[in-house]
Formats: structure tokens, sequence, C-alpha cells
């Protein structure tokens, strides 16, 4: 195993402590406040003009935590986020922000784009 690290993400609040290990950090996710039984997270990019990306369609996400309870969201390029249905109210994604969504659950995410965009998920349950 590598050595512990603590690293801060862009944008939250709170810092992440993981295991350095090869190229990967294993994070330890009860550093982001509040208690989690599981998380999933997931890089990807969304190619062209989208409306309405269905992300445990397309992405396989939401296998290991069906109802999220905080989810945090990081776009490249401004994009929308709908959380749970494609006809829920859009929130926007500022380029190179990162926003995070807790206090409800949230079981699907459906994204907006305009162009070329990389998403970063991380599902807390």
């Amino acid at each position: 195993m590598g050595n512990s690290t603590t690293i801060m993400p862009r944008n939250l609040q709170d810092s992440v402590t993981g295991t350095a290990v090869g190229e990967k950090i294993l994070l330890d996710v009860s550093t982001f406040g509040g208690s989690f039984g599981s998380y999933e997270a997931k890089t990807f990019t969304i190619t062209g003009v989208t409306t309405n990306t269905d992300v445990k369609t397309t992405q396989s996400m939401f296998a290991t935590v069906p109802s999220a309870s905080k989810v945090s969201i990081y776009s490249d390029i401004a994009s929308t986020v709908k959380l749970n249905s494609a006809s829920n109210s859009g929130i926007t994604l500022i380029a190179g922000e990162e926003i995070t969504v807790s206090g409800m659950e949230i079981t699907d995410l459906f994204i907006t784009t305009t162009a070329n965009t990389v998403i970063r998920v991380i599902l807390m349950g």
C-alpha cells in the first residue's frame, strides 16, 4: 500500500483522506461529512451537444449506490443537470466548478451539454 494522503478537491469544503495505490487514490468518503455506507465515483466524457443524457443508463452509475444522499458533480464546460427526472428543473453547472447536492434522495442524473464535456460524479449513499 502507498502513503496516506490528504487532498482538497476543488470547491469541496471538506478535505479527503486517501491512500495512494499505484496511480489511484482510494478515498475515505467519511471525510465528506455524514455517515455514508458506500460510494461510486466516475469521470466520463459526453460527446457533442446532448439533451438530458441519462447517467444511470449511459454510464452504468447508481449500481453500488441506487439511492444517493449526497452527490458531487463537476463539469469542465457550462452544463445543466436535472435530479431524478428529465422533466425536473435544471441546475446550472458552471465550467470548472464542482457542486454538491444533499438533503434529498437522488436516484438518477440527467445532463445537458453544448460541447464535448468532461463530467465527474461522486455518489454517496
